[in-house]
């Protein structure tokens, strides 16, 4: 099967260089990576002048919006393999990726999304811990990542991360990412959307901890900044969670999403209940928090409506 991998990447030259050299030691090389490029970024098309690597059919797009969608969009309307394989400028491929990313398509027929585990480094440091429950929509809404930290063999998930997966050409034929999302550069949870509507598509969708990047948590462009609280990325995050569950649920389990929402959510769209939670050790911060995360809810809320009225 042909492989196409897609590298979107901004300012992050160091870690690019990292990532493409880790493509070119796969035992099993892809046909063409798809790298894309902004014009302004002209550390990355120095770099790029004098990368020529032998073994490695690179293909350069350039693309003026910022944004991960966008750029995810072109190398997705670009790409000619029969896989379709995306990762980040941040992260680097183990030997063996895309050799056991072939060898689940090629012996599952009904594989439409597969995943793997992103080994995190934070500040040089492995991010370490172990989780069996990975990738999961509850049926009242709360989404389980843990990408990172799942472990054991392969299993079936209702959702993948961006960092780390890939999908059969047949399985995503004429869908997109989300362009409606929200975001000053990188935009969170449109994997979600787009696995959950692989998925409704009746292609399973498998996590496998044993296919690895490792993943550098490079800085993100724009407002988003790793470990700092900003109002309006906040809010644009929630926002974003908000409107792509609301769209998967069923009419029962959107009114139990509401409820948990205001009255409880987690750590990264506090409720009430973390709000009591987190009060001793954050104070005024988590009051911030609640406020930037209702906001993001009503607003998501408010989208979902308007979208649901056009159909």
């Amino acid at each position: 099967m042909n492989i196409s991998v897609i590298v979107p990447t901004y300012k992050r030259s160091e870690l690019l260089k990292q990532c493409l050299v880790a493509l070119t030691k796969q035992n099993r090389l892809p046909e063409e990576v798809l790298l894309i490029i902004h014009p302004e970024d002209k550390a990355t098309t120095d770099f790029l002048e004098n990368f020529r690597p032998e073994n490695l059919n690179l293909r350069i797009l350039t693309i003026n919006v910022i944004g991960s969608i966008p750029a995810y969009n072109l190398g997705l309307s670009q790409a000619k393999g029969q896989i379709i394989v995306f990762t980040d400028d941040d992260a680097s491929a183990s030997l063996s990726w895309l050799e056991k990313i072939e060898a689940h398509f090629l012996s599952e027929p009904k594989l439409g999304g597969l995943g793997g585990r992103d080994n995190m480094f934070k500040d040089g440091k492995l991010i370490e811990g172990r989780k069996e429950t990975v990738g999961k929509l509850q049926w009242f809404g709360r989404m389980i990542g843990n990408h990172h930290l799942g472990f054991g063999g392969p299993r079936l998930v209702d959702h993948l991360k961006g960092v780390n997966m890939s999908f059969r050409r047949e399985a995503i034929d004429g869908l997109c990412f989300e362009k409606s999302l929200r975001g000053s550069g990188t935009i969170m949870f449109f994997e979600l959307d787009f696995s959950l509507k692989v998925k409704q598509r009746n292609w399973q969708i498998i996590y496998d901890p044993n296919i690895i990047v490792d993943h550098y948590l490079g800085e993100r462009p724009g407002l988003d900044k790793r470990d700092e609280f900003n109002p309006a990325v906040f809010t644009d995050n929630v926002y974003n969670e908000t409107l792509i569950v609301l769209k998967h649920l069923s009419p029962m389990s959107r009114c139990f999403f509401i409820v948990w929402c205001l009255a409880v959510g987690t750590r990264d769209a506090p409720g009430f209940v973390q709000l009591l939670r987190f009060l001793p050790s954050q104070r005024g911060l988590i009051l911030r928090k609640l406020l930037a995360s209702y906001r993001g809810r009503w607003q998501g809320f408010k989208a979902w409506k308007k979208l649901n009225y056009k159909k």
